[in-house]
């Protein structure tokens, strides 16, 4: 698959990114005489959300469960300023919104340590 191609093609629609459903583009270049593969994952965006770059591509397979089978409940730990709760978070409303009638909402918690007083004090 030419990625190349594929970044002009979606760059000349006015795209800045790509939708999420194939890997991660890889631009190749020469610097000092080497060759270097940079894999792109900042042209990738998540459907349905407004999560992209690497957060997009580890939160595929999440965001392509059904509605039947994405878990009733998320539980996560990590840092109170954590992108990828705000990750998780936008994903399971995304659930919420786009689930059948009747259904009972997906839920999101998230723990974390206690908050440094540099942050209590600067939130």
């Amino acid at each position: 698959y030419d990625w190349t191609s594929a970044v002009s093609s979606s760059k000349s629609q006015g795209n800045s990114t790509l939708p999420l459903h194939k890997p991660s583009p890889v631009d190749v270049m020469v610097v000092q005489d080497r060759m270097i593969y940079v894999k792109r994952d900042d042209q990738l965006r998540l459907q349905g959300s407004q999560i992209s770059g690497n957060k997009a591509r580890k939160m595929f397979a999440l965001n392509q469960l059904s509605s039947d089978e994405f878990p009733q409940c998320v539980v996560s730990y990590g840092g109170p300023q954590s992108n990828a709760m705000l990750a998780l978070a936008a994903i399971v409303h995304f659930q919420n919104q786009t689930r059948p009638t009747g259904a009972p909402p997906r839920r999101f918690v998230y723990y974390t340590k206690k908050l440094p007083k540099f942050l209590r004090k600067n939130p």
